[in-house]
């Protein structure tokens, strides 16, 4: 069986863990209110790891590869989060898989 890339491995797990992105989601939310104007998303992924480790609420294991995808989700839903979080460019091949 073919390895799949990582956008329908990505599809795959948030098909299957939407309360990942609903946790990313209000943290960002969170932040902006706060008067943040850029953040790391990585640091919202640990946040949500040690939050259901800690609460016994819903072990995630999330790949960090998914980080840019949850960003990128992000901000297709939310435009006001362009720019909130820093992102390198995707390859135009990889790009063209997102979308």
């Amino acid at each position: 069986m073919a390895k799949k890339n990582l956008n329908d491995a990505f599809d795959d797990y948030h098909r299957e863990n939407p309360l990942v992105y609903i946790a990313f989601r209000r943290s960002a939310v969170q932040l902006m209110n706060a008067g943040h104007t850029h953040f790391g998303a990585k640091c919202i992924m640990e946040y949500i790891r040690f939050h259901t480790a800690v609460t016994g609420k819903d072990s995630f294991k999330i790949n960090n590869n998914y980080t840019s995808r949850y960003v990128r989700l992000l901000e297709k839903e939310r435009p006001e989060f362009i720019g909130f979080f820093a992102k390198r460019t995707i390859s135009f091949r990889r790009q063209r898989e997102l979308f």
